[in-house]
């Protein structure tokens, strides 16, 4: 017979296929018996059988292991070709003999459902019969085959007195049972891991086949831990594996297959595979650090202040966050500044900024900090690679000193000039301190002279190194008192501040040296044809100067000659004034001298004509403490003049 697929079909079709299937053949004769009448004129009759597996869609063609079907048996009178009548039938015993090989009465025997007469157009059906299907009843083809058998009718067209023939029919009706086949998903279909994290599998297995299947084992290279078998696996069951997983270490492709047997059916030992795969793909997480400011520079006595800040990755948060601050200085050897380490102590949320600041107070010169971070992620020990930063502090005692010196001859100590002359004064500038100085001036400090080229600026000669010195010339004015000058010299450091330093001050002597000359007649007195004339000669310090190498010379103006040597402290004339007894002229002291001269009249000594009297002059002379001449051209205070008397015999 055909197959019926699973839709609903009409009656008149079933009868239809019925006349199509096999059929047995009656007797001609149309003599009526006591199970009913045959048509007037019937001269054949033949039995169809038709088997259906319907559920409750209706028939079906294909089924499944576990599925419930319903096996339906029509009897029915095929239409003749034309010409022929057909004839009724009647009685017998309808049966079906299931696919496992079990026969069910559907009518007839002892069913208590007796089989009436089955004419053109009044098909029977017998009982329907339950069965659950069951793979193993199925052949190698997978099929299940049904038959339904019609047994000990008889045929109502028989001649008066004959005994009438018995009708049997029998049809089989074969189903398949949808092929084996299993189905597997692994997800998700890609997902990204970090260092230390694993990737994790959700394996789902679908029996997508009409076969229970059994030991359905997966096999998967990359990641062993989802290596698992399944004992059983219904038809149509969907079974999602406990999650499995595989620290990454490299992206790569996870593929996995499951092989599952067949039982019953099928060839023997026939399996069902299928596979997946999943990409995983490796990202490094890193987690980063920053010190800030990266160069600052600070007083030896004062504290650096850093702020670090921890920054997560985008993706995931962090576990046992730590860092740890190190400092190298000038000097080399690590040193951890506990001030600046910290342990997070607890979960640094993903996409952060973790800043916090510290002071510490560092030795003298350059020192490298270095702040270094490290952290796990969720769920794993393993610490991430190492991340550091790097910023330098450079730890300054800056300093700045000014020398200044004039240049005038020290007297006692002291720098002294003449009064009306000028000093030179040197200037030095020292960078005593460990860092680089710039922007360097020198200026006379307010209230005191401006000297003349000493206010500069020595930013153009360039920077000044720690140890290093420069000197600046300069000059006074012409000086007319004594004076003191202060300088006051600036710099600006590497830490932007200003250095300031002031010079000890410079006092600066004025000497004034200066003598006074007195020339005075004491006695005149005659002496045969001799004039004794008895002269006072005084040299007096009426300046501020103590003079050395005092003397007086004298000269005269006339005929008579005055030829004699300078006047000292030594000479016989001396006659008092050292008061100090230190042959030093001091000030406001007096030497004197007494001298005698001659003047002589008549005729031993020629005067010129009408002469009368003789000039007398005294120049004195003294060296004083700067070891120069006190007599000036001009001084009228150092020369003394007097006119001595010729006295007539």
């Amino acid at each position: 017979m055909s197959l019926i697929q699973r839709n609903a079909v009409p009656l008149f079709i079933l009868l239809a296929i019925a006349a199509i299937g096999a059929g047995v053949l009656f007797s001609r004769n149309p003599v009526p018996v006591a199970l009913g009448e045959s048509p007037e004129g019937c001269n054949a009759s033949t039995v169809g059988i038709t088997i259906l597996a319907t559920d409750a869609q209706g028939p079906v063609s294909v089924t499944q292991h576990g599925d419930t079907l319903s096996y339906q048996v029509i009897l029915s009178i095929p239409e003749l070709p034309a010409g022929d009548t057909a004839c009724n039938y009647g009685d017998g015993n309808l049966s079906v003999i299931l696919p496992n090989g079990e026969e069910r009465m559907v009518a007839g025997g002892d069913t208590g459902i007796p089989i009436d007469t089955v004419s053109v157009g009044n098909p029977f059906q017998g009982a329907a019969v339950s069965y659950t299907v069951d793979q193993t009843d199925a052949n190698v083809d997978s099929e299940l085959t049904a038959r339904a058998v019609y047994s000990d009718g008889i045929s109502l067209s028989v001649p008066e007195g004959e005994e009438p023939p018995e009708a049997a029919a029998s049809v089989s009706s074969t189903i398949r049972i949808t092929p084996p086949s299993i189905d597997m998903t692994m997800g998700p279909d890609t997902q990204t891991v970090y260092q230390g994290q694993r990737a994790v599998f959700e394996i789902t297995l679908t029996n997508t086949g009409g076969f229970a299947l059994s030991n359905a084992t997966i096999s998967d290279a990359d990641a062993p831990e989802c290596n698992v078998t399944v004992p059983t696996l219904a038809v149509g069951e969907v079974r999602t594996l406990d999650r499995c997983s595989v620290v990454a270490t490299e992206s790569f492709t996870n593929e996995a297959s499951v092989t599952a047997q067949v039982i019953g059916g099928v060839a023997p030992g026939t399996q069902v595979t299928a596979s997946d795969s999943v990409d995983v793909i490796f990202a490094e997480v890193e987690v980063d650090i920053s010190i800030q400011p990266a160069m600052q520079i600070v007083r030896a006595d004062t504290e650096a202040n850093l702020t670090i800040s921890v920054f997560t990755p985008s993706v995931t948060d962090l576990n046992d966050v730590t860092v740890t601050v190190n400092s190298v200085g000038a000097g080399g050897g690590s040193t951890e500044l506990t001030e600046c380490s910290r342990d997070f102590g607890t979960v640094l949320a993903a996409a952060g900024e973790n800043p916090y600041t510290c002071a510490v107070a560092l030795p003298a010169g350059r020192n490298v900090i270095t702040a270094t971070v490290t952290g796990t992620l969720p769920g794993t020990t393993r610490p991430l690679p190492a991340a550091s930063d790097s910023a330098e502090v450079q730890v300054i005692a800056p300093g700045l000193a000014i020398v200044a010196a004039a240049g005038a001859e020290s007297v006692a100590g002291v720098p002294t000039v003449r009064k009306g002359e000028s000093t030179s004064i040197s200037i030095t500038v020292y960078n005593n301190g460990d860092s680089e100085l710039l922007n360097l001036a020198v200026a006379s400090k307010s209230g005191y002279p401006e000297v003349q080229n000493c206010a500069r600026n020595l930013s153009a000669l360039g920077s000044l190194d720690p140890d290093e010195s420069m000197t600046i010339d300069c000059s006074s004015a012409n000086l007319e008192a004594t004076t003191e000058f202060v300088f006051v010299a600036t710099g600006v450091a590497e830490d932007n501040s200003m250095e300031t330093a002031e010079s000890d001050p410079i006092s600066v002597d004025i000497l004034d040296p200066s003598t006074a000359i007195g020339i005075s007649q004491q006695s005149d007195a005659m002496m045969l044809r001799f004039s004794v004339h008895t002269l006072s000669i005084t040299e007096t310090n009426d300046g501020d100067s103590p003079l050395s190498n005092v003397r007086v010379d004298l000269s005269s103006q006339g005929v008579v000659p005055l030829n004699r040597d300078p006047l000292t402290r030594e000479s016989s004339e001396y006659v008092s004034g050292d008061v100090n007894d230190n042959s030093l002229l001091d000030p406001g002291e007096t030497w004197e001298w007494r001298v005698v001269i001659l003047s002589v009249a008549g005729d031993i000594v020629l005067l010129a004509p009408g002469a009368t009297q003789l000039e007398v002059t005294a120049t004195g002379y003294g060296v004083d403490e700067l070891n120069g001449e006190v007599t000036y051209p001009g001084d009228a205070e150092e020369i003394g003049t007097i006119t001595v008397p010729i006295m007539a015999p």
